[in-house]
């Protein structure tokens, strides 16, 4: 995990280097699926747009936490 918004949100950084394998996306996947079993949303974004794109990073955040489907506590 690379970063938990408000204890539901996970923001995961993808970059080529340990994401460019169909095994490592598999994995990736699965840890997806085990998390959101847990009750917790995972938003998946590239190193690119995290460093080059913010305002496409910032869309996202404000969409995913404003979300009426976010879970509560």
């Amino acid at each position: 995990m690379d970063l938990l918004v408000d204890g539901w949100l996970i923001v995961e950084c993808d970059s080529r280097e340990f994401h460019a394998s169909w095994e490592q996306r598999r994995t990736d996947l699965r840890r997806d699926r085990q998390l959101a079993a847990l009750g917790y949303s995972v938003l998946r974004l590239t190193a690119d747009e995290i460093l080059y794109r913010p305002d496409l990073v910032i869309a996202a955040l404000r969409g995913v936490l404003g979300s009426s489907r976010r879970p509560t506590s």
